[in-house]
């Protein structure tokens, strides 16, 4: 083996770990066929690919995205509700030379572990919206600073979650628009900030004097 990286490799590891790469380990994902059984959040989740046309892949991908786009949003919002889950499909690029205000740029990385991950979500719910309310919810509970919950709140808000939350029995409901509200002043994003008055405004939980 030293002769051949000696007289192929000019003494350098960097070919044979190239060739371990591309021949012994590859980047192909293998998968499971339709009609083995999963249990319901895996299914939702790979549908929800399947239909966004999302290909899962073990090499990292960039995903250009424009929110004003529908089926843009429904990537966004897919991704953050992952996300929430603690399944880190994508993580999102910082951009330069382009307002980020209707774009996101994310990079995409499957990892095989995620299946598994998806698994043990599933205690939270059947679907993936589901399960990023129940979860949002339980995480809202658990803050105990106002930076915590902040951060909280605006990953909800990336993930459609606001109005579900606000739609939950009433009791919940106004806990739940009260946090929010304690959270609106301290949001980074300035159109995060403003799509949370409007949901609180909308269902009537959003009051000028105690947000002052």
């Amino acid at each position: 083996m030293e002769a051949v990286r000696t007289v192929f490799c000019y003494d350098s590891d960097a070919p044979l770990r190239l060739i371990r790469q591309r021949l012994l380990i590859d980047e192909a994902l293998g998968d499971v066929p339709d009609d083995v059984p999963a249990v319901p959040l895996v299914q939702d989740v790979f549908a929800q690919q399947k239909r966004l046309r999302m290909a899962v892949r073990a090499d990292a991908t960039e995903l250009d995205l424009d929110l004003r786009q529908p089926a843009h949003l429904e990537k966004s919002v897919l991704l953050h509700r992952l996300s929430l889950l603690g399944i880190r499909w994508g993580t999102v690029q910082h951009m330069c030379g382009r307002s980020g205000t209707f774009h996101e740029l994310w990079c995409l990385l499957w990892q095989p572990e995620f299946a598994v991950d998806l698994i043990e979500a599933s205690i939270w719910g059947s679907t993936l919206e589901g399960a990023a309310k129940t979860i949002a919810f339980d995480r809202a509970t658990k803050a105990q600073a106002l930076p915590e919950l902040t951060a909280l709140m605006e990953q909800i808000l990336l993930a459609d979650q606001a109005i579900r939350l606000l739609q939950a029995d009433d009791h919940l409901a106004a806990w739940f628009a009260a946090l929010a509200t304690g959270a609106v002043s301290e949001m980074s994003h300035p159109l995060l900030a403003g799509r949370c008055v409007r949901i609180l405004t909308e269902h009537g939980h959003w009051q000028t004097e105690r947000a002052a």
